[in-house]
């Protein structure tokens, strides 16, 4: 878990200091399909800047359950993006969009 943790922030410093140089409208969000569930990735200029194949600030990983989870998590890393802010999710913000967590059996 600290690891993940460490390994967020510092891709997330990595997205901030490229963040300066992307056009703020050429960002796009991409769903995918992983075993069990979903993923998202977000690419601007056929690169890919975040991959995301599980729910992030869980424990264990473990995919979305549901297509649009992945969708609207990734729409709300996008919108941080765009706004210069740290691509990091929290437990609260994704509870706040709703996501479902029935099929990861979160305590």
């Amino acid at each position: 878990m600290k690891r993940l943790l460490i390994l967020i922030v510092t891709f997330g410093f990595i997205i901030l200091s490229y963040n300066y140089y992307l056009p703020k409208d050429s960002i796009t969000t991409n769903v995918f399909k992983v075993d069990n569930g979903f993923g998202y990735s977000l690419i601007s200029q056929n690169r890919i800047l975040i991959k995301q194949e599980f729910i992030p600030v869980i424990q264990d990983q473990k995919p979305f359950c549901l297509e649009e989870d992945a969708q609207k998590t990734a729409n709300l890393v996008k919108e941080k993006l765009l706004n210069n802010e740290r691509p990091t999710v929290t437990l609260v913000e994704l509870k706040r969009i709703l996501i479902d967590f029935n099929c990861v059996n979160l305590h």
